[in-house]
């Protein structure tokens, strides 16, 4: 019988060393091998999303949270429409490789619940690629949240309307019908022919965070029912309206915004910062509103607070409370109110009412000055006659052309304020 030679020591580690070589160069050429599509390793990872959705040249591809290919073609609504259900993450890839062309609505079905939506960043300039955007003529909402629907979130996505290449309606994001906790955080919506958000139902316990909208030929956000939602840190520009919150047939209440950056909103010749009609309950804190046709408008709105925001250069009133009672309205800086007119047309604060009137407000703490645009300001504080029970204090007012203060109602009172050469320390017209 034949006894086999033993490997000794040298040759053992010879071989060894030669399966480490062998193993590196297949693992390297693997690695090195090029691929021509956007790459997600297999198996579920920690964080990955249910979808996700990306371009290359004219076709779109989804895959899933496996990195299994589910979904290719031509048309980016279409791919991702199917990929929305209950519990789902879709990731939308927008990295400059091209706008993502939308030609017909997204459209979250009536009761869907639990869906984000997420892109890679703002898309902010016009003429950026990357976005999802719509084609010429598509004549659609983008995106479209039906009824029954529950925690709706849009983050970090680029919306672009391509208003030029529309003839009719088209809104970014539509909710319609009864819906409620949801989300619109750090996306930027613009150019779009109508609103860059559109509540055209009742939207309740929402969220409007960080985001960027501009340029469209409606409001910013335009709310026909929205209820204890808030509406902060966003910079709003170059729309009719920033904030439009029309209650005629749904409710408007209990909502917070605050802390909005807001310019240029006067978009065909009307429109302004902030508008609320026919409300209670809302609280407008710390905004910035620049050269905007009217800075902020309550009418028909109860049981609210307008405190600590800065208004500057309003082409009309600063602030116009029209028929509104058991506001406060408090420690506003007010700079240039009226600057559009050539003549002093508008006021500071403008309490206004007649027939109606405004009544058991309380104005503390405002200044408003008109020194620095050549006393185009009419009033300072200007309530109009039918107004009454309203108390003013702490006013600072200068530089207006007829009167730094004036008040009609036989119940009303000034107390420690500045009218522009005196100190008020008590008045009542009674």
């Amino acid at each position: 019988m034949k006894i086999p030679k033993q490997i000794n020591v040298k040759t053992a580690l010879i071989f060894v060393g030669i399966s480490i070589l062998l193993t590196s160069l297949f693992f390297y050429a693997f690695a090195a091998t090029p691929s021509s599509t956007f790459y997600i390793s297999s198996g579920v990872y920690p964080g990955a999303p249910s979808y996700t959705i990306w371009k290359e040249g004219a076709n779109y591809f989804a895959k899933d949270v496996n990195g299994m290919l589910k979904y290719s073609g031509t048309n980016a609504s279409q791919i991702i429409t199917n990929c929305i259900a209950n519990n789902i993450h879709i990731k939308i890839k927008q990295d400059f490789v091209g706008n993502i062309w939308i030609t017909n609505t997204i459209v979250i079905p009536s009761g869907t619940k639990y869906v984000t939506f997420e892109g890679d960043g703002h898309v902010e300039a016009v003429d950026v690629l990357g976005g999802l955007k719509l084609t010429d003529g598509a004549n659609c909402d983008m995106f479209a949240v039906e009824a029954g629907c529950h925690q709706i979130h849009f983050v970090n996505l680029g919306l672009h309307g391509n208003k030029a290449g529309q003839t009719s309606t088209s809104n970014g994001i539509r909710f319609t019908g009864s819906i409620s906790d949801c989300r619109i955080e750090r996306c930027s919506i613009v150019g779009f022919k109508t609103h860059c958000v559109y509540v055209e139902g009742s939207l309740s316990a929402s969220y409007f965070l960080n985001n960027y909208l501009e340029d469209s030929c409606g409001d910013c956000i335009n709310a026909e029912g929205l209820i204890n939602s808030v509406i902060s840190n966003n910079i709003l520009w170059s729309c009719r309206w920033a904030i439009f919150l029309n209650s005629t047939t749904l409710a408007c209440q209990d909502n917070t915004i605050i802390g909005n950056k807001i310019s240029h909103q006067w978009y065909g010749g009307s429109g302004g910062g902030i508008y609320i009609y026919n409300s209670t309950g809302n609280d407008i804190i710390g905004n910035w509103i620049d050269d905007s046709m009217i800075g902020i408008h309550l009418v028909d709105s109860y049981r609210g607070v307008i405190n600590g925001n800065n208004i500057r250069m309003s082409r009309q009133h600063g602030i116009w409370i029209y028929h509104c009672q058991y506001l406060i309205v408090s420690d506003n800086f007010i700079v240039g109110a009226g600057c559009g007119t050539s003549t002093p047309t508008y006021d500071g604060i403008y309490v206004a009412g007649t027939g109606h009137g405004t009544h058991y407000c309380t104005l503390s703490g405002n200044m408003i000055t008109a020194v620095d645009i050549t006393n185009k300001t009419r009033y300072g504080i200007n309530e109009e006659g039918g107004c009454d029970w309203n108390i003013y204090s702490n006013i600072y007012a200068t530089g207006c052309s007829n009167k730094n203060i004036t008040i009609t109602g036989s119940n009303g009172y000034i107390l420690d304020s500045y009218n522009g050469t005196e100190w008020i320390s008590s008045y009542s017209p009674s």
